[in-house]
């Protein structure tokens, strides 16, 4: 990402690929919550070995350098929950089209017949098309639904509940257990719990790991949303009878434990590249989830704040496309937001520095005074 100063940039390569279909490849397998543990891990020994090494002074009042997030679509998701979880450490982040939520394609998935409940901008059936589409990913990147009902993969969750409950299984996610067999039913449920055997649960930063996620439910009206990697119970006859039970999306505090005057949300610009093409529907489903993302950021962490103070720190920029493409474009109003940040950062820095200065002169001479008076006496 080209900046305008000098800083230092550094790229966490998270791992995450799906498993194939063909049984001779011998490409590894990395599902969810992989890129998760990578990104936790990573930023971890950046803030604890290499940012001190890259910055090490004798002053013991000198600032700690200011970390500036960006990522687009899964990365972008990544860091709005890093954002979320380390928000003390993290000075400003950057995202572009982030998919924040995997939970909600469900509610796309199904062609609008006779384009009922139309929503503006964009082509139902082509919406519900690339929700089917997003769905089928998520079958793969993700060895059962409670991995895609992890905040830390689907950051909405942090700010609002998931609206329904965590499915046992893909089969029951999807709606494929009506008229099945109980032994099918029980085949289903073990089959997709194995992969808890090889998939390690999810492990937190070091400060979201000592939140207790008790904190974001239990709701009159909703179950939490995380549900820790453990193998699934065989499914009860009666479990096929059972549809999905709608849920109001309440929003959630945050953040989850504490005062919440003594953590500020970093700033969050969140960029956009609205669809020109109503066909469009990947296009319009990744601008939906950015409007959402917004709304929810400045509800949940502005809460009996201004208007127009939630608005400065959770802004959003359209991007037009330029002769160079979208990624070009994108990245240049990326890289021009955080330097426009690092500039009030470090003016802010200069200013609290001059000032620091000033009392320090002030004590010297309080101390020289009571000196001379000490020895005239």
């Amino acid at each position: 990402m080209p900046l305008d100063q000098h800083v230092t940039q550094l790229a966490i390569n998270y791992r995450l690929s799906p498993p194939s279909f063909d049984i001779s490849s011998s490409k590894p397998v990395h599902r969810f919550p992989q890129p998760i543990h990578d990104v936790a891990v990573s930023f971890n020994y950046i803030i604890s070995t290499i940012l001190p090494a890259l910055f090490r002074t004798s002053d013991s009042d000198a600032q700690d350098p200011n970390i500036y997030l960006a990522g687009s679509h899964i990365g972008g998701a990544l860091a709005t929950g890093l954002a979320l979880s380390e928000p003390n450490v993290i000075s400003a982040v950057a995202v572009h089209n982030a998919v924040v939520d995997w939970v909600s394609l469900d509610e796309y998935g199904t062609p609008n017949p006779a384009g009922k409940g139309k929503k503006p901008g964009g082509d139902p059936d082509s919406i519900a098309a690339a929700a089917q589409s997003l769905i089928a990913s998520r079958t793969e990147l993700f060895p059962t639904p409670s991995a895609y009902f992890d905040p830390f993969a689907s950051p909405v969750l942090f700010l609002r509940a998931p609206g329904r409950d965590t499915p046992s299984t893909h089969a029951e996610a999807l709606g494929l257990l009506d008229g099945l067999s109980d032994d099918t039913l029980t085949g289903i449920a073990t089959e997709e719990s194995a992969a808890h055997l090889i998939t390690p649960p999810t492990t937190p930063t070091h400060e979201a790991a000592n939140h207790d996620m008790s904190t974001y439910g239990p709701y009159d009206d909703d179950l939490p949303p995380f549900v820790p990697p453990t193998i699934t119970p065989p499914l009860s006859p009666h479990d096929h009878d059972r549809r999905p039970v709608r849920r109001r999306k309440v929003l959630r505090r945050w953040p989850p434990v504490g005062n919440p005057e003594s953590i500020t949300l970093p700033r969050f610009q969140i960029f956009t590249t609205p669809p020109t093409d109503v066909q469009d529907g990947v296009g319009w489903l990744l601008h939906r989830q950015t409007e959402e993302l917004s709304i929810l950021l400045r509800r949940a962490c502005f809460w009996g704040r201004e208007t127009g103070y939630a608005e400065e720190q959770v802004g959003v920029t359209e991007v037009v496309p330029g002769q160079d493409g979208e990624d070009v474009a994108t990245a240049t109003a990326m890289g021009s937001w955080l330097a426009e940040r690092m500039d009030e950062d470090g003016e802010a820095w200069a200013r609290t520095q001059k000032l620091h200065d000033a009392v320090a002169r002030s004590r010297r001479d309080e101390a020289a005074d009571a000196q001379r008076g000490w020895r005239a006496t």
